[in-house]
């Protein structure tokens, strides 16, 4: 028998389970419009016959056409008209491509073939082929009913792609033509397998959706399915064949059509748009939700979003519920759920909404019991009487039956699902293991309430957790990476100002040996997540939460405040945490309204002296969530700061500027001035680039011999330069007071993002650079950056030039790090 061991050496299996991810999803389909399954398309084109069945993406069985008919079923909402209006105008505009557009189209590739073609009938047939083939393939998924693809079964396509492949010095066996069905389908196998292959990391998902990049990795795509073993690859291959190299068609030729195919006029204006709508239409179509119902079913719990084959907690960060019929719907985040609540039957249009697209739309009713969205709900033991030795059994004896199924699995990709399925069940196990609810344990006296963990209970936990992440790396070396939960204390609605809870000594330091992140504390809607860290291990430790009206915060009465007044405190071993070397995270739930601008809220801190400190936040659902290096008393609102001398930049910068200045990532340089064509510092743009993402850590250190401690910028210069986005000028100088250039501020913001989202360059984002003519200009240290942060959309350059080596201004550096905040919310 194998094991998964054997299993991981004969396979890719990461890639593999790639394919199932919401990313590899949206991926597939913004590719250059292929469609969803290959399997589909073929017996759209009539070539099913005596064909094995491709095969299909992971996410589900039904055919091609099922699947868009589904995606435009969603398109149909009124909510998204304009977006269905893109998607049509699209296809008219492909429908109507003249003759001359197709020949611009195909030209990359007709300017390389014609040569190998003598006879000039012949050369009419296949540019005829051509004309008609490449339009059809990019724009496929923008037809609703496919009737582009009857196209295939003309003759002239045959005729032209005989006439293609003797080109190629193919020749046809007897009657039967080169290109034969079975070698279109094994075709356009190779080219979903090799689209899971490059789309198996989130940069490569990234380029995909994104210019350049997208185009690097179509012609590493076109590079790699030329060596499939089927007739179209081979014509590919040998019309690349190095004999005559001014006549070979490589894969920039092939790339080279795509883009002109997207640059057509008529096609550009709408491509994107329709693009992103068909994404978010098909995302839609494929999403369910998972819910428990209680009260009569006048209440429903959301515990799941299902995206695929991706199960994300409804309370998650980034993803935010909206419902209509608010008036007579109460409904908010709690616990990490989505709870929705009604006094009487009432029909809500519930939407679930993700980096700004709706991902899930349902028209539900509050009436009725038990669970819904397509799947059972499975209660999640949390509390610290639950046997966590039966969850590790249950999970043990799971893993071993997929082991032993390991014998009949058909193909690689049977074992491939038999490897997801553990990494599933493994982390549901996990999940389950890492939640406690105390909140019965929870005592309330003069308005206090406490609470003391079981320091047995939380290490059964974390030793649990341990248990079954080193289970699953024993069946697949690396499997658990990425899968280790914090421990999540339950605290629940806590009826008292003030809450304290008391650590035992040692429990974070168990945390910190198991590999676990760390500690979350969740009471009433706002939560705390506090790293398992050296900061914590000192003693037991005691975390406070206070709570206040923000109304009656004498800081706050000029301002519009969306939360309460919250008071952190923490301390170790009975003395007070000043600062933390591994920031905290808090969450602070919100009360939005119609009206509420959500851009502009900030976290700001109540000073001692009477006076706020901006320091931004991002919005997640109903929650600010914000990253701390020290304790204070924190509020939310909604930041409002005026300049007098932005109107000549406010068409391109105003907004950025409004926002950046609310989130206290940028300053005026007096009162109402903020000066948008001076030159900013270095030392500035280590702090706008801090505030803006949230990094600030007031335990970071640097050796730079120009910056001291307690310069106004040295905790950012700091905290940059530990996180590795900012260099010196040499070794020992940073010159915080130089003006930075352009190039330097790109490299800094891609630092910062690829940071951030764990990611590392886009592979071709180097070719991001061809769109300036002076990129030779740019210093060799710095084009990496300036290429991820092109491709990226971070910068841009202007005139056809980047520009790389003159001043940023400030207005400028708004702008790239609203850019940035706006990528990684």
């Amino acid at each position: 028998m194998k094991s998964l061991n054997e299993v991981n050496e004969e396979m890719n299996w990461k890639s593999k389970i790639a394919a199932s991810t919401l990313a590899a999803s949206l991926a597939a389909t913004a590719f250059a419009g292929l469609p969803l399954s290959t399997k589909g398309l073929a017996e759209k084109a009539g070539l099913a016959a005596g064909i094995a069945a491709a095969a299909e993406t992971p996410f589900a069985d039904t055919s091609f056409s099922a699947k868009l008919e589904r995606v435009y079923a969603e398109l149909d909402h009124a909510a998204y008209a304009d977006a269905a209006a893109a998607v049509a105008d699209l296809r008219g505009a492909i429908d109507t491509l003249t003759t001359a557009e197709r020949d611009a189209i195909i030209d990359p590739v007709w300017n390389k073939v014609q040569g190998k073609i003598d006879d000039p009938a012949d050369r009419d047939k296949a540019q005829a082929a051509l004309r008609e083939l490449l339009p059809l393939i990019f724009g496929a998924l923008y037809d609703e009913d496919l009737s582009s693809l009857d196209a295939i079964h003309e003759e002239d396509i045959q005729e032209g792609l005989d006439i293609l492949a003797a080109a190629a010095a193919l020749d046809a066996a007897g009657d039967e033509p080169v290109v034969g069905t079975a070698d279109v389908n094994a075709f356009l196998e190779a080219i979903e397998a090799t689209t899971i292959d490059e789309i198996s990391s989130l940069a490569n998902v990234l380029a995909l959706v994104s210019g350049e990049g997208r185009l690097q990795l179509v012609k590493d795509i076109i590079l790699d399915v030329r060596g499939a073993d089927n007739a179209i690859s081979r014509i590919l291959a040998g019309l690349d064949d190095n004999g005559d190299p001014s006549g070979n068609v490589t894969a920039d030729d092939i790339a080279d059509a795509y883009t002109a195919f997207v640059e057509t006029e008529g096609i550009e204006a709408h491509y994107n748009t329709a693009t992103k709508a068909m994404i978010a239409a098909y995302v839609r179509s494929e999403s369910t939700a998972t819910y428990t119902s209680s009260n009569g079913g006048l209440t429903r719990a959301y515990e799941t979003l299902h995206l695929f084959d991706i199960a994300l907690p409804a309370g998650m960060n980034g993803i935010t519920w909206t419902w209509s019929n608010t008036a007579n719907i109460n409904g908010g985040v709690t616990n990490g759920k989505l709870v929705l609540s009604s006094s009487s039957r009432q029909t809500t249009e519930l939407v679930a909404t993700i980096a700004g697209q709706d991902v899930y739309r349902e028209t539900i009713t509050l009436s009725g019991s038990g669970s819904g969205g397509g799947a059972p709900y499975v209660p999640v033991p949390t509390t610290p009487g639950t046997d966590v030795t039966q969850v590790v059994s249950a999970i043990k004896g799971e893993l071993a039956n997929l082991v032993g199924a390991l014998d009949s699995a058909a193909d690689a990709d049977a074992l491939a699902e038999l490897v997801r399925q553990a990494i599933d069940g493994v982390k549901t196990a996990v999940d389950q293991l890492a939640q406690l609810d105390v909140s019965g344990d929870v005592s309330i006296a003069d308005g206090k309430a406490t609470v003391k963990l079981s320091a047995l209970a939380v290490k059964e936990a974390i030793d649990a957790i341990r248990d079954v992440l080193d289970e699953l790396d024993s069946l697949v070396a690396g499997a658990s990476s990425g899968l280790a939960s914090p421990i999540r204390i339950e605290l629940g609605e806590v009826d008292a100002a003030e809450l304290a809870v008391e650590v035992p000594d040692g429990l974070f330091a168990a945390a910190a040996a198991a590999g676990l992140p760390g500690i979350v504390f969740a009471a009433g809607g706002a939560e705390v997540t506090v790293p398992a860290s050296s900061d914590f291990t000192g003693g037991e430790v005691r975390l406070s939460i206070g709570t206040r009206d923000a109304a009656e915060e004498p800081a706050l009465t000029a301002m519009t405040a969306v939360s309460q007044v919250y008071d952190f405190g923490l301390t170790t071993g009975g003395g007070p945490v000043m600062s933390f070397v591994t920031p905290v995270q808090i969450k602070m739930p919100l009360d939005l309204g119609p009206g509420t601008d959500n851009e502009l809220l900030t976290t700001v801190k109540l000073l001692p002296d009477g006076t706020l400190e901006s320091h931004g936040g991002f919005v997640r659902g109903q929650q600010m969530v914000e990253s701390r290096d020290s304790f204070s008393s924190y509020a939310v609102v909604e930041g409002h700061v005026a300049f007098d001398d932005t109107a000549p930049v406010d068409e391109w910068a105003g907004r950025a500027i409004q926002v950046m200045a609310a989130k206290g990532a940028i300053d005026g340089r007096a009162e109402g001035v903020y000066a948008p064509g001076d030159h900013v510092t270095r030392a500035e743009f280590a702090k706008i680039l801090v505030r803006a993402l949230n990094l600030e850590n007031r335990s970071a250190s640097e050796s730079f011999g120009d910056v001291a401690a307690s310069d106004w910028y040295g905790q950012y210069v700091a905290a940059a330069s530990e996180l590795g986005i900012i260099n010196g000028r040499s070794a020992d100088t940073f010159a915080p007071h130089a003006n930075i250039t352009r190039a330097e501020l790109a490299t800094m913001l891609a630092r910062a993002v690829q940071d951030f989202m764990g990611i590392t360059t886009i592979t071709g984002a180097e070719k991001a650079l061809a769109a300036y003519a002076d990129a030779d200009a740019i210093h060799p240290t710095l084009r990496e950056g300036v290429a991820f942060a092109t491709d990226q959309g971070l910068v841009t350059g202007y005139g056809g030039s980047f520009h790389p080596n003159d001043y940023a201004t400030r207005a400028e550096a708004a702008v790239m790090a609203y850019r940035a905040f706006k990528l990684v919310e």
